[in-house]
């Protein structure tokens, strides 16, 4: 089985430059391949008779298409810890019932006397900080 070719190995005639390019770039180096033209300073490429700016644009613009992209580097995961109080008033039976269903997700309704009151403490590690200023000032 053949190894496929690789984005290095091609040489000017194979790629879809203008013959402006082909032709300039062919007679300053002939055969070259498009690694050795990524590898090549813009500077020298630029001293290459006729071989201006929009032809130098053209052969960066073609390498950037077909060159692979490293992958991006995962976002900074940060943890975050949220403190949630959830205050049940009510028979002790159906508070232990209510408890038991929401940490399974399924809330009961909250009739026959029950009253929930939730709140968030924090949601970031900034938010947490100024709590726990605020609790050591109280």
């Amino acid at each position: 089985m053949e190894e496929p070719r690789r984005w290095e190995d091609a040489t000017l005639e194979e790629c879809e430059f203008s013959v402006r390019v082909v032709n300039q770039l062919g007679r300053w180096r002939p055969g070259i391949t498009l690694g050795e033209l990524d590898q090549t300073p813009d500077e020298v490429l630029l001293k290459v008779p006729h071989f201006g700016r929009k032809s130098l644009r053209e052969v960066r613009e073609l390498i950037d298409s077909v060159k692979p992209r490293p992958p991006k580097p995962f976002a900074r995961v940060d943890i975050v810890r949220v403190l949630r109080l959830i205050e049940y008033v009510g028979p002790r039976n159906l508070v232990e019932q209510t408890v038991a269903r929401s940490i399974h997700g399924t809330w009961p309704k909250t009739d026959a006397g029950l009253r929930i009151t939730a709140v968030t403490i924090g949601e970031f590690p900034e938010s947490l900080e100024a709590y726990a200023a605020n609790l050591k000032q109280d």
